[in-house]
């Protein structure tokens, strides 16, 4: 059961190209003919391809997760864990959260200037 796993110990033939490109175990397609194809290069389905490297994506992810810790830094470590976690199950996207802002959302100013103008016309 152990030692399932083989890693390529040499490039192999691309069954495309006949290329000795295939640097992944498993793999039968070079990376160059899966994307040529829109396939996976394990089994050949054209089903979602996933590309490794697209280097605005990383910038957009970042920028992302940026807003997401500006937005849970202005709540209570409770509420910030219970985000990440709903984040983490895939319940929210982070683009749910909401943006409280530097005051506290809790606070109701309107109550305390509507009370101290009914005492300055009671005086």
């Amino acid at each position: 059961q152990y030692r399932k796993y083989k890693p390529l110990t040499a490039a192999k033939k691309c069954v495309s190209c006949q290329l000795k490109k295939v640097k992944k175990a498993y793999h039968i397609l070079c990376d160059d003919c899966a994307r040529a194809k829109k396939v996976c290069a394990k089994c050949q389905d054209d089903g979602k391809i996933i590309d490794d490297f697209n280097p605005k994506s990383i910038l957009e992810a970042q920028k992302d997760d940026q807003e997401l810790e500006r937005r849970l830094a202005n709540m209570r470590e409770r509420e910030r864990r219970s985000y990440r976690r709903k984040i983490e199950r895939g319940d929210i996207k982070p683009s749910d959260v909401p943006d409280l802002g530097d005051d506290d959302s809790d606070f109701d100013f309107t109550g305390s200037e509507d009370e101290s103008s009914d005492e300055e016309k009671l005086a």
